[in-house]
């Protein structure tokens, strides 16, 4: 037979199409148009085994047995379409409805031969679901981004009015006031600042549902925490005639590290519902702890109330967000549904647990646990009063829950007391007390203030003086609530002997307090303390260990606000680190390109180039690990931060510097290239050459009788560590620095050149926080933030109280330093002093340059005082002592150095011997 090989061909192409027709990884089907629809000619293996067209396991002939035409009339009309134009066509996504449920298809269609098309199919569904959710989920951000903004910006609305209300308040609390007339500031400030968290409530709940919650680890004092709760829900508690009580476990440290803002968030907001749904009774907040491994407690809070109460029904949906209470069918109104919402939130965030337990008509208790650390270890300190002060101790308070507690409260103090609601059981009391009882205490509530509590006292002190012939020291404490006393009332007991009032509501810490005044221990010398202050620097760097891991290192510093360098420099040399200060991120560039830093610790705001960008171009040659760079911004908010991080820096520490902050900051990132141990210069070498100035300054001025207005000098000192003679530098760079801000301010506004306005405020918010002038601090914040935003009318209205209270600082430390001769240029070259003393040259040479050895910022007074020795030994080189004198300035003290050792040597010292009598 002969081959034919056009049949061959045929054969070969047939079984070669029919091979990729079956092995197609879409469905596929051979169609042909007939007058009864569309004829099935041909159907692969994955069309059978298609899911959606459920053809398995059955014979089909026609597509309308497997799509019908009125299920897609859409792709019967796209078949007909190719059919007679003959072009293919691709169909995107087309639904197909089976079992109530949709499935997207894909499909192409093109001729094949005669009157012959392919149809192939694809289920796309998972990737259209897949694209719808990522489009939603894009649209959900954007939407909230846009909702944040709006927030943001009517929050910066609303904000800056109430910010000058608080600021306000701040002045007053300032001023000279009363007990009394300083609770009220108390609560009016509380109150704001309740207000202010409020405002804050909605774009607390928009940031903790977009994940963006940050929470603080600082140290803070507990007993301020509980305060500022007590100043904001103390006078609505008052108003509904309830009594606040609180327990304190008295092992619970006052001192710990976590979140306070967020902490008291969450107190005042179940103190708040606790008050609003309470109609009388009380409301009992109690604190213990619970230890924990790593110096760490979970911190155990709860508040009773003897309220409305709930059923099961609404615990369940109390931590929802907008959800709000409901009595008897109605709703309260008040508040915005968002409170425990973001309690139950921010509990979560701080890894710990909230509750509540409650029945309707039972009141309700609401609890919460968080873990917190200790900020000081070590055994808790004792609340225990001198044993001597113990005495015959009544309480005699009508409130059953307010009389057991400050009978607890007593015994905790050392105080074993009786306690009474009935006048009679007290008469009686103090009829049968003891002859020999030459002192009794007495706690009484201020029921008792007109008439039963001075009959009291009078028949303790006529019994005593007919028994004995002597009289009796009645000691009274008067338990007050202030929001019902006039000022008449109150300023009769302070003028009253041996009597004193504690405030509603009762806490240990404030009796504590009041029992000192009571029994006569208000000076400095003989008060208790039972808090120690934040330790000194040097207790710091023995505690941490500085010194042996950190002496040796070198550091740029780039600031250019001079009392923040002199804060910096002074604490870094107290650790045996060398500084190098510039004032711009330019300098800072140029600095490290020229110079070899085990780290950098950057400003971020700064003229020329601030602290980012100069970062950004850093780090395109020097690796984070091998150049730490550290962030120094006052900015406390999370995005601050972490612009600081996106630009390339390792860590921040904030504005104005705290000593533990910055030493355990310096501690993760620095490694000294060259360590050395860490040598301190003799301090009676110092003394015999150094100025009669500074040891005056540094051993006689006793900081705790000087009062500056508008200055809180104690929170300034504990800034610098209890620093004396740093804050008495500081206070001089501050009036040089601050002296012509009441015009050179006013003229920037003039000429409307508001980023020089903004630089200017942004520079005196930090001296002003760093001194401890808060108001002052206040008023430039506001000032820096109008700047920046461009509000001309907001400037007008808030330059001018600012450039006061700065002239009302200045005037206060101008007079201080007068009484010290000291309100003149210091550094000035005018007075160069009395001629060099040829035999004290040498020992005042070897001091400078033992100074410049070690880095001790205490140069840039030494060299000040001895300036006429320096400009001789410059050999009346002008330039060179100019120079020289610039560098200290500057806090440059390698280059310095290498200066006086080339050119500043006395007639019989030689860069040699110079050397020689250093190292000695």
């Amino acid at each position: 037979m002969t081959p034919d090989p056009l049949n061959d061909d045929i054969k070969r192409s047939e079984i070669r199409y029919r091979g990729l027709f079956e092995n197609m990884i879409s469905a596929a089907m051979v169609l042909s148009h007939r007058p009864d629809g569309f004829h099935i000619e041909a159907i692969n293996a994955q069309c059978r085994q298609f899911a959606v067209l459920d053809i398995a396991g059955r014979s089909v002939a026609w597509l309308h047995e497997v799509i019908d035409t009125h299920e897609s009339p859409e792709l019967h009309a796209a078949l007909k379409e190719v059919l007679e134009q003959g072009v293919g066509r691709h169909m995107d996504e087309f639904p197909l409805i089976r079992s109530g449920q949709a499935h997207w298809l894909d499909c192409h269609i093109f001729p094949l031969v005669a009157d012959e098309i392919v149809l192939m199919i694809r289920d796309v569904t998972d990737q259209k679901l897949a694209r719808d959710l990522r489009h939603a989920k894009e649209a959900a951000e954007q939407a909230s981004e846009l909702k944040s903004a709006f927030l943001a910006s009517m929050s910066h609305e609303i904000r800056t009015p109430l910010n000058g209300v608080l600021s306000m308040v701040e002045l007053l609390r300032g001023s000279r006031l009363n007990g009394r007339q300083r609770h009220w500031v108390e609560a009016i400030r509380g109150s704001g600042q309740l207000l202010l968290s409020t405002i804050n409530d909605i774009l607390d709940f928009s940031r903790i549902e977009a994940g963006r919650l940050q929470l603080d680890r600082v140290q803070f004092s507990l007993g301020e925490v509980i305060g500022n709760l007590f100043n904001a829900t103390f006078q609505r508690a008052y108003a509904k005639q309830l009594e606040l009580v609180i327990h304190q476990d008295p092992g619970l440290p006052d001192a710990l590290i976590g979140d306070p803002f967020r902490l008291q968030q969450i107190l005042v907001n179940l103190v708040g519902n606790a008050i609003k749904f309470t109609d009388q009774g009380d409301i009992e907040i109690r604190l213990t702890y619970r230890e924990l491994p790593d110096d760490r407690l979970d911190l155990c809070v709860s508040v009773r109330d003897t309220g409305i109460g709930m059923g099961s029904e609404q615990i369940g949906q109390l931590f929802q967000p907008f959800e709000q209470i409901r009595a008897n069918g109605w709703r309260f109104s008040e508040g915005t549904g968002l409170g425990l919402a973001i309690c139950k939130r921010l509990v979560d965030a701080m890894d710990g647990e909230i509750g509540v337990e409650s029945a309707p008509g039972k009141g309700s208790l609401f609890y919460f646990e968080v873990p917190v650390s200790r900020a000081e270890i070590g055994p808790p300190t004792s609340w225990l009063l001198p044993r001597e002060w113990r005495c015959p101790t009544l309480v005699w308070i009508e409130h059953d829950l307010m009389r057991a507690t400050a009978t607890h409260l007593l015994s905790i103090l050392g105080f074993e007391a009786e306690q009474t609601a009935e006048a009679a059981t007290a008469f009686d009391w103090a009829r049968d007390l003891e002859a020999d009882a030459g002192t009794c205490l007495l706690m009484l509530d201020d029921a008792w203030l007109a008439h039963h509590g001075p009959r009291l006292v009078s028949a303790l002190r006529t019994h005593e003086e007919r028994a004995t012939g002597r009289d009796r020291r009645v000691l009274v404490l008067y338990v007050v609530n202030v929001f019902a006393r006039d000022r008449g009332e109150l300023d009769r007991l302070d003028g009253m002997t041996d009597t004193a009032y504690a405030m509603k509501p009762l806490h240990l810490s404030a009796l504590f307090n009041a029992l000192q005044d009571l029994f006569g221990a208000p000076s400095r010398a003989t008060r208790l303390e039972r808090k120690s202050d934040d330790p000194s620097w040097a207790v710091l760097i023995r505690r941490l260990g500085a010194r042996e891991q950190l002496s040796g290192a070198r550091l740029l510093l780039a600031e250019d606000n001079p009392v923040n360098q002199q804060v910096a420099t002074e604490a870094l040399a107290l650790v045996g680190i060398e500084t190098r200060v510039v004032v711009n991120g330019l300098a800072a560039i140029e600095a490290i390109e020229e110079d070899a830093f085990d780290g950098v610790l950057m400003d971020v705001q700064m003229p020329l180039m601030d602290g980012l960008e100069a970062t950004e171009i850093i780090r395109r040659r020097h690796d984070p690990d091998a150049l730490p760079i550290i962030a120094m911004t006052a900015g406390v908010f999370f995005k601050d931060r972490q612009r600081s991080l996106q630009v390339g820096m390792n860590d921040h520490v904030g504005k104005p510097i705290n000593m533990r902050n910055l030493l355990e900051t310096l501690l993760k990132w620095i490694r000294p290239a060259h360590p050395r141990p860490f040598r301190s210069l003799d301090p009676e070498r110092f003394e015999e050459v150094a100025s009669d100035r500074l040891q005056l300054i540094e051993g006689e001025l006793d900081w705790s009788r000087v009062d500056l207005p508008g200055i809180k000098v104690r929170k300034g000192l504990n800034r610098l560590g209890g620093n004396g003679l740093l804050y008495f530098k500081l206070l001089t760079t501050f009036v040089s620095l601050q002296s012509q801000g009441r015009e050179t301010m006013p003229a920037a506004l003039e000429r409307a050149d508001e980023a020089a306005l903004r630089l200017q405020a942004h520079t005196l918010k930090g001296v002003a926080k760093t001194l401890g002038a808060d108001a002052l601090h206040a008023h430039a914040e506001r000032v820096e933030q109008a700047a920046e935003a461009g509000e001309r009318a907001s400037l007008d209205a808030l330059l001018h109280p600012m450039l006061d209270e700065l002239q009302t600082v200045l005037d206060g430390v101008n007079a201080f330093l007068e009484s010290w001769h000291l309100a003149d240029d210091e550094t000035g070259d005018g007075d160069l002093g009395a001629r060099p003393d040829p035999e004290q040259a040498g020992d005042r040479h070897a001091l400078i340059a033992a100074l410049l050895e070690h880095g001790d910022t205490r140069l840039r007074d030494v060299c000040v005082d001895n300036r006429a020795y320096l400009r001789d030994w410059f050999g009346g080189e002008a330039s060179g002592y100019a120079h020289f004198m610039a560098l200290i300035e500057q806090y440059r003290f390698e280059e310095a150095r290498r200066i006086f050792r080339e050119r500043a040597n006395p007639p019989d010292v030689t860069p040699e011997t110079a050397d020689r009598r250093t190292s000695a």
